[in-house]
């Protein structure tokens, strides 16, 4: 799909529909710069919430882990420092959680067969 440009009512720039907003009175579309001149409070907010938003998401983001002993499957937050300890059984057997396909589980069996083979 081809991207949409737009003047700017102010600069005369021709500007990815995306990156136009409403002016202060809400009657006409400007552009990115324009707007943060006319609005540099808003402006240093909009890059406050997105440092945030990113602070936010780096929290969230977790990682898999299954234990090899009670095949227990957990998550932890991805700063969580790993100890390789599993809550259930408190063995140390715990492994991060890698989804394989049936065939590269496949292929995985076979390579280990030819290594053992004299």
């Amino acid at each position: 799909m081809a991207e949409v440009y737009i003047t700017c009512s102010r600069c005369k720039a021709k500007v990815p529909m995306k990156g136009m907003k409403y002016n202060e009175a809400g009657d006409d579309l400007i552009c990115q710069k324009c707007y943060a001149k006319a609005n540099p409070s808003s402006a240093m907010l909009a890059k406050k919430e997105q440092k945030q938003h990113d602070e936010i998401l780096q929290r969230t983001i977790s990682i898999g882990y299954v234990c090899t002993s009670c095949g227990y499957r957990f998550h932890r937050d991805i700063n969580y420092k790993y100890w390789q300890k599993c809550p259930w059984c408190e063995k140390l057997s715990v492994r991060k959680d890698v989804k394989k396909s049936a065939t590269e589980v496949i292929k995985e069996a076979q390579q280990g067969e030819k290594a053992w083979k004299y």
